[in-house]
C-alpha cells in the first residue's frame, strides 16, 4: 500500500480521508476497541464482544456518484448497511463508529431501525440489505422441492 491517491490541490480524495479519519477514531476509541493483527486491512473487536471481529478495508468504488464518500457494513447473517454522504470529521466518524459497535452488538438477523442508528448513519443510509441465508441441502430449491412439487 502506498500513498493515497491525491485528489483536487494533492489532498487525498474524499473517501481515502474519510477513511483515515474512521482508522483515527478507532483509535482514539482503544478503551472500547482492540486491534488484532491482520494481513488483507485493519481488524478491530471490541472489548465487550472480541469474538466479533470488524475489517476495516478501503474500496475504490460502491456505484454511489451522486452521494459519494459512502461506508458499507456486511456480514453473514447480518442486515447490512451503506451509508452514504459523510464527510472526513470526527463527528461523522464516531457516528460510524457507535454503528458499527451496535451493529456487532446486535443479535444476527436483527435489524437496526433508523432510531438506533446514530446521526448521519440513520438520515443517510441509502439502503439496508437482508441478511444472506443458509445455503439450502437437498436441492429442488427453497424448500427442497417440496412446496413447487406438481
Amino acid at each position: 500500500p502506498g500513498a493515497p491517491l491525491p485528489g483536487a490541490e494533492g489532498k487525498p480524495k474524499s473517501g481515502e480521508a474519510l477513511h483515515q479519519t474512521i482508522l483515527n477514531a478507532f483509535l482514539e476509541r482503544e478503551a472500547e476497541w482492540i486491534r488484532l493483527p491482520n494481513e488483507t486491512g485493519v481488524c478491530y473487536a471490541l472489548r465487550s464482544n472480541p469474538a466479533q471481529i470488524v475489517e476495516i478495508r478501503e474500496q475504490k468504488c460502491f456505484g454511489a456518484c451522486s452521494r459519494a464518500c459512502s461506508v458499507v457494513l456486511t456480514a453473514p447473517h447480518k442486515f447490512g448497511y451503506h451509508v452514504a454522504e459523510l464527510e472526513a470529521c470526527p463527528e461523522d466518524a464516531s457516528d460510524v463508529l457507535d454503528l458499527v459497535a451496535r451493529w456487532v452488538a446486535a443479535p444476527d438477523a436483527c435489524c437496526l431501525k433508523k432510531g438506533e442508528r446514530p446521526g448521519k448513519t440513520a438520515t443517510n443510509c441509502i439502503s439496508r440489505q437482508p441478511p444472506s441465508l443458509p445455503a439450502v441441502s437437498g436441492g429442488g430449491g427453497c424448500c427442497g422441492g417440496g412446496c413447487h412439487a406438481k
